[in-house]
């Protein structure tokens, strides 16, 4: 099972982001031992804090990822990005309208990878995703440090694309 199980914990947090590992294994129909060591995990990430035996809350940063993984799923058509050659800011005739179609352009090479990654390194990526997709959470992994590369990119992108396919 990929991490993407342990992030759909999340999207079973109450509004004001508690979480209730009982309750949510019976959601889920899991044991409440493998819930257990999933908010573990989760906590490792800094995305849910323990409160007590019975009660988990999302930290800030869980909040984010719960806010960004909503939005995205809404079906609304986002403002598009175009790749350019940063050296001569060129258009490559590429446009990218969402994560599913970027994920596709890194995953099959459909632009150059020294250009996919200056766009990472200037920041390019991020303020589409903040003005676009108001995607606070990616954003901060990438201006943490957390995903430097295009390889991170699209890994981190498959796990969402995967979460918003459930």
């Amino acid at each position: 099972m990929g991490k993407r199980a342990f992030y759909r914990i999340i999207f079973y947090s109450k509004e004001n982001g508690e979480l209730e590992p009982a309750k949510i294994a019976r959601q889920l129909g899991l044991q409440l031992n493998t819930i257990r060591k999933y908010l573990k995990t989760l906590e490792k990430e800094g995305l849910v804090e323990r409160i007590n035996d019975k009660k988990y809350q999302l930290t800030s940063k869980g909040l984010k990822l719960k806010k960004s993984i909503e939005r995205l799923s809404e079906t609304k058509t986002p403002e598009p990005y175009i790749i350019t050659n940063p050296s001569t800011g060129e258009p490559l005739q590429l446009i990218v309208r969402d994560y599913k179609q970027l994920y596709a352009v890194i995953e099959y090479g459909l632009a150059p990878r020294n250009i996919l990654e200056e766009h990472l390194k200037r920041g390019y990526f991020i303020e589409w995703i903040k003005n676009v997709f108001n995607d606070d959470f990616l954003a901060e992994l990438i201006e943490e440090g957390q995903i430097t590369t295009i390889d991170d990119l699209k890994n981190y992108l498959k796990e969402i694309i995967g979460l918003l396919t459930k």
